[in-house]
C-alpha cells in the first residue's frame, strides 16, 4: 500500500517538476516538496482531502483552469493562457464601456426619435442599431466615424420642439456630437494600441 503511495507521489512530483511547476527557492528543497505530494496521495487513498501547496489544486486556483497530473502542458504555457484569458475579459469590459458611452452620445438633439421616423435614408446608411452587434474597438471606431457623417437634419425632433429655437441649436447639436465622437475615437485608438502591445 505504502509503495503505491510513494510511487504515485513520485510520479506526480516528477511530472510537476518537469513541467516547471516546482522551482526550488531559498531553503525549500526537493525532499520537502516531495513530502507534500506523499501527504496528498495518502489523503486521497484514505478518502480525505489535503491541500498540497505545490499540487494540482493550488495551481488550479492560481491559474483559474483545470490541471491534470497526466498532462504535459508546462506552467509557462498555462500561465500564458491565463494572461490571455484575463486580457480578453478586460478587453470585453472596455468594449462594453465604450458602447454605453457611444449610445449616450447619440442620444442628443432628438436623433433617435428622427431615426425611428426616417431610418437610414437620411444617415448616409448609418444604423445605430448595429452598435449592439459590434465586438471590437476597431469596429466601434469605424462606427463612430460613420456616426460623424450623420446629416444635420437628423438632429431635429420629429415633434414637439420650437422650430425657431431648434434652427439655432441644430448645428450646436451636431458639432457637440462630432466633437465628442472624435474624443471617443482617440480614446479607443489609445486603448486599442495598449491591448496590442
Amino acid at each position: 500500500m505504502n509503495g503505491n503511495i510513494f510511487r504515485e507521489a513520485s510520479r506526480r512530483y516528477r511530472n510537476f517538476k518537469a513541467r516547471g511547476f516546482i522551482t526550488k527557492e531559498g531553503k525549500i528543497n526537493g525532499r520537502d516538496i516531495y513530502q507534500f505530494f506523499i501527504k496528498e496521495v495518502a489523503a486521497e487513498k484514505s478518502g480525505k482531502s489535503y491541500d498540497n501547496p505545490w499540487g494540482r489544486k493550488a495551481y488550479e486556483k492560481l491559474l483559474d483552469t483545470n490541471i491534470d497530473y497526466l498532462s504535459t502542458e508546462s506552467f509557462e504555457e498555462l500561465q500564458a493562457k491565463k494572461l490571455e484569458k484575463d486580457r480578453q475579459k478586460k478587453y470585453k469590459k472596455v468594449v462594453a464601456k465604450y458602447k454605453d458611452e457611444i449610445k449616450s452620445e447619440l442620444d442628443i438633439g432628438g436623433f433617435y426619435e428622427m431615426f425611428e421616423k426616417y431610418g437610414t435614408s437620411r444617415t448616409e446608411g448609418f444604423d445605430p442599431d448595429l452598435l449592439d452587434s459590434l465586438e471590437t474597438l476597431e469596429e466601434l471606431i469605424d462606427f463612430c466615424r460613420a456616426a460623424d457623417g450623420i446629416e444635420i437634419f437628423m438632429f431635429r425632433k420629429a415633434r414637439g420642439r420650437n422650430r425657431r429655437e431648434e434652427s439655432d441649436k441644430i448645428e450646436e447639436y451636431q458639432n457637440e456630437l462630432s466633437m465628442n465622437l472624435k474624443v471617443l475615437i482617440n480614446e479607443m485608438s489609445m486603448s486599442k494600441y495598449d491591448f496590442a502591445s
